[in-house]
């Protein structure tokens, strides 16, 4: 699996719809020919990561987007089991 790259506001993916009409209408986990893209809607996260649960585990920094969106493209993976960790707005009280 190779790492994951940063998308660009309204960069085309291969495999996914130029004119979908609406970002949830590809929210989660859209297999794509040579990965996969992910897109959650977390409007009161600080950050999201995304687990990848495979023979490699990793844990991927997602990119924020506009609207309380956060996404990312994966390569690679097909078949890979996989979890979000939404974080934010923890106090450390001392």
């Amino acid at each position: 699996m190779s790492s994951p790259r940063p998308l660009l506001v309204g960069q085309q993916i291969a495999g996914v719809p130029q004119h979908s009409p609406k970002l949830r209408d590809i929210l989660g986990a859209t297999p794509l020919s040579t990965g996969g893209l992910f897109l959650v809607w977390a409007l009161c996260a600080d950050s999201v990561k995304l687990h990848v649960l495979n023979s490699v585990r990793r844990c991927l920094p997602m990119e924020r987007a506009p609207r309380g969106y956060f996404r990312l493209l994966v390569e690679g993976g097909a078949n890979c089991r996989y979890l979000y960790e939404l974080g934010g707005n923890e106090k450390n009280e001392t």
